[in-house]
C-alpha cells in the first residue's frame, strides 16, 4: 500500500524517526501511523488511515490514579533502599526478595509473602534499608 502525499515537515520527521531503527528499510503503514501519533501529528495520521483518530482524555480510566495511603501506613516503616537481588534464582527466597520495592511497608511485604526472617536477614546483611 502506498502512502498518501505528506507535508514536507512530516516526511522529514518520518525520515529522522526511522533512521537507524529499521535495518531492512521496510515498514508497514501501522509503523508510520504510530510514529506520527507519538509526535502528535494527528492530521497526518488521519490522512494515512482515512478516518478520524480518537484521543482519550488525559484522565482516562485506562490509567487509574494511585490510591492514597491508609493512615496506618503513613506511620509505618517503608523500604528506602534495595540492593540487587543476592539470592539464587532457583530458590523461593529469590522470588520473595523481588517483592522488596522502595516505598513498600513491612505489612505490605508480609501480605505479599515475605517472611519476618526474610526482612530481618535482609536488614542485617545490608540488602535493604527501612526509614
Amino acid at each position: 500500500m502506498e502512502l498518501p502525499k505528506l507535508k514536507p515537515s512530516d516526511e522529514e520527521y518520518l525520515q529522522g524517526y526511522f533512521r537507524g531503527r529499521l535495518r531492512c528499510g521496510a515498514f508497514c503503514t501501522a509503523d508510520v501511523v504510530l510514529a506520527l501519533l507519538r509526535d502528535d501529528r494527528i492530521e497526518a495520521a488521519e490522512e494515512i488511515v482515512g478516518r478520524k483518530v480518537q484521543r482519550l482524555p488525559d484522565d482516562s480510566r485506562l490509567s487509574p490514579k494511585p490510591l492514597p495511603p491508609h493512615a496506618e501506613h503513613a506511620r509505618a516503616q517503608r523500604v528506602v533502599r534495595v540492593s540487587r537481588n543476592p539470592m539464587l534464582p532457583t530458590t523461593p527466597a529469590f522470588l520473595r526478595y523481588k517483592e522488596f520495592k522502595v516505598g513498600r511497608t513491612k505489612d505490605q511485604l508480609m501480605a505479599r509473602g515475605v517472611t519476618h526472617r526474610d526482612i530481618r536477614k535482609a536488614v542485617q546483611r545490608g540488602y535493604v534499608e527501612f526509614s
